[in-house]
């Protein structure tokens, strides 16, 4: 992956700040031109000829996406039970209570912390805001709102 943070006619020849790229979803850019990428070891700000900032963020990443100063980080589902089953190792059976949930983190740009974290059932599909409020669209065709208060079990908060 490259992308070219310089204008035409800067004079200055592109230059490689990094040689790594990032899976397919988890990349989004910012009004001011800076790129996040998001890759499993962390979340990464490049701009103007400089990787700007790095977050500390362990965790495999499905979908990076922007709502306002905010970097919204959805990981891919992993398999989640309840009870006594959730703390035995068994990679190959499934139990009756096991879910697939989906991590949503929501990372404040500006005071470097992560202000919300939580989970969703299913995988996400897609992530978008619009007239201030934040959606989620599940693999199940569901959309979550971040406030929607006539389905406080599926409200992302």
């Amino acid at each position: 992956m490259t992308y070219l943070t310089a204008g035409k006619g800067h004079g200055n020849p592109a230059r490689l700040l990094d040689a790594l790229g990032c899976a397919l979803g988890c990349v989004a850019f910012r009004d001011n031109g800076e790129m996040i990428v998001g890759r499993d070891d962390a979340v990464y700000l490049y701009g103007g000829d400089l990787k700007s900032t790095v977050y500390a963020f362990e965790r495999r990443k499905a979908v990076i996406s922007l709502f306002g100063n905010y970097i919204v980080v959805v990981s891919p589902p992993t398999v989640e039970t309840k009870g006594i089953r959730g703390s035995l190792p068994n990679i190959f059976m499934r139990g009756p209570d096991a879910v697939e949930q989906s991590k949503v983190s929501i990372l404040d740009i500006e005071n470097k912390f992560i202000v919300h974290s939580g989970s969703v059932t299913g995988g996400v599909k897609e992530v978008f805001s619009s007239w201030g409020n934040l959606y989620l669209i599940t693999t199940d065709g569901e959309v979550l709102a971040s406030n929607d208060t006539t389905n406080p079990d599926q409200r992302i908060d």
